[in-house]
């Protein structure tokens, strides 16, 4: 029986999370605060936001420690109802 590798990265890392939602009031601090409970604070300088039209994109970088806590993330922000896209 062989030991399939879980990780393929080297924990912990550099990580961007590309987030899409409507350009609505609550869409960046919701996955802000999704992000940061997982993650710890965020700093501006870690995030950048784009509008276009009724269309909002953020991208936030994050110190990554493990596959299980990009997981988490992820799997909180596909159940957002704000969020419509993950990258």
């Amino acid at each position: 029986m062989s030991h399939v590798k879980e990780n393929i990265s080297h924990f912990p890392c550099d990580y961007v999370i590309k987030i899409e939602g409507r350009n609505r009031r609550e869409f960046e601090p919701k996955v802000c605060e999704i992000i940061t409970h997982h993650a710890g604070k965020l700093t501006p300088h870690q995030i950048t936001s784009k509008r276009k039209g009724k269309m909002l994109s953020m991208t936030i970088r994050i110190v990554a420690t493990s596959r299980a806590q990009i997981n988490a993330i992820n799997n909180d922000l596909t159940s957002c109802p704000v969020v419509d896209f993950i990258l």
